[in-house]
């Protein structure tokens, strides 16, 4: 089949057979599993940052509500990258400041309700690249009277450099 410029041409395996969608199996290096845990406060929306501390190329994640029979039908969960410290240095372009302010790269989960669900899968519709010093942060916003506690695990290529 010919290349034309600007088709959006079909991709094939090494066998023959065409790539319909994107899969863990087709990334140029292994996928990378890497785990979080976090305790969400009772009542109010609270966050939890973990900082990556190698260049990835994120794919998705899972998030497993661990004490899912204490989770409030109200409650909500949202997952963003966000820079904190300047590392990508545009805070003074946006007159934010470094220990005070957080600069949103991306919000990936919006308002999911999480009420009678254990496990929420979320994967990308193609990669973001995130840089060490970044970070990854789950938001979650209780309508309960009982902390909850979650276990984040992210789905990201590990870049080469």
């Amino acid at each position: 089949m010919p290349e034309e410029e600007g088709l959006n041409l079909p991709q094939y395996t090494e066998n023959g057979h065409q790539i319909v969608a994107p899969t863990y199996e087709t990334t140029p290096n292994d996928p990378l599993w890497k785990g979080f845990r976090g305790t969400h406060q009772a009542g109010v929306q609270s966050f939890n940052d973990y900082e990556i501390t190698t260049e990835i190329a994120l794919q998705g994640g899972i998030c497993t509500i661990i004490n899912e029979n204490d989770v409030h039908e109200d409650d909500q969960l949202d997952f963003y990258v966000i820079d904190k410290n300047d590392v990508l240095e545009l805070f003074s372009t946006y007159g934010l400041t470094v220990g005070v302010d957080v600069l949103e790269l991306g919000h990936f989960v919006r308002d999911i309700y999480v009420y009678k669900r254990k496990d929420l899968n979320f994967v990308r519709n193609g990669k973001m690249d995130v840089v060490a010093g970044l970070f990854l942060r789950v938001g979650y916003k209780s309508g309960g009277s009982i902390d909850i506690k979650t276990s984040i695990e992210i789905i990201a290529e590990e870049k080469i450099v």
